[in-house]
C-alpha cells in the first residue's frame, strides 16, 4: 500500500481506485493483519490516517495464524526483515492468507537468483498460496478507470 499510496496510484490522481479498495473492505474481501497498521504507524502519515480509519480492515491474528507465523520463522531462516523494523508483517500477511486462502497482494518480487533472502512471493511460492501485485489484483477485479 505505501508505494500504491505514494508513488503509482496516490489518491489525489487515482480517487476511484480508493474507493473501489474502500468497497473490498466493506465487502470483507480486503483484509489485512493489525501488524500493517503498526508498520503505517512509524510512517505517521496521510495513509496510516487512511488506514487508521478502517478498522475492518485489520484483523488480530488466531492461534492458527500464529501456529503459521511460528512455522515460517522455524523453517525459513531467510524469510527476515531489512535492517532493524521495529515491525514486520510479512509473516502476519502470509498466515492471514494461508488460514483465509486468500490471495497475498503486494509489490514485492522474487528473490533473485543466488540472494540469500526470500520475499513475500517467494513464500507464497513455497507455500502455494497466490500472490499479485496491485496491478494484477486491479486485472483480476476487472476495474477500469
Amino acid at each position: 500500500m505505501i508505494h500504491a499510496w505514494n508513488e503509482h496510484y496516490p489518491p489525489t490522481v487515482f480517487s476511484s481506485l480508493w474507493d473501489n479498495l474502500d468497497n473490498l473492505i466493506d465487502e470483507n474481501r480486503l483484509i489485512s493483519p493489525d501488524d500493517v497498521l503498526l508498520e503505517l504507524q512509524v510512517g505517521g502519515d496521510d495513509l496510516y490516517q487512511w488506514a487508521k480509519s478502517r478498522p475492518n480492515l485489520f484483523h488480530s491474528p488466531a492461534d492458527e495464524e500464529i501456529e503459521v507465523v511460528t512455522y515460517l520463522r522455524n523453517n525459513h531462516p531467510n524469510f527476515k526483515p531489512k535492517g532493524t523494523a521495529r515491525y514486520w508483517a510479512d509473516p502476519y500477511l502470509i498466515a492471514l492468507a494461508c488460514t483465509k486462502q486468500a490471495v497475498v497482494v503486494s509489490q514485492e518480487t522474487n528473490a533473485n537468483p543466488g540472494e540469500r533472502t526470500s520475499y513475500i512471493p517467494d513464500i507464497c511460492q513455497h507455500l502455494g498460496l497466490r500472490h499479485f501485485s496491485l496491478l494484477e489484483m486491479i486485472m483480476q477485479e476487472q476495474w477500469r478507470f
